[in-house]
């Protein structure tokens, strides 16, 4: 059997500030230059929330690495990451 359909996407919710999320700072290496960077647990990233590069964002199943210059915004469940 298979089948065919239309569905609205999520409503993302409004950004909401990573209330209560205590980020532990540590220096990073990117490229030649250390620099200091915000280590985070996913689980603590709400829906439409969006962080700043550096940092690094540890999981069960992986680690995310971003870079200088670069954002994560949480949407729909997933890490989007852009430059900023």
């Amino acid at each position: 059997v298979a089948g065919e359909g239309r569905s609205p996407s999520p409503a993302t919710p409004p950004a909401s500030p990573r209330a209560g999320v205590s980020a532990k700072k540590d220096a990073v290496f990117f490229g030649a230059h250390s620099e200091p960077c915000a280590l985070l647990e996913r689980a603590q990233l709400a829906e439409g929330s969006l962080t700043h590069g550096p940092c690094i964002i540890t999981e069960y199943s992986g680690t995310t690495a971003v870079p200088p210059g670069w954002q994560v915004r949480v949407r729909c469940g997933h890490l989007v990451l852009e430059q900023s």
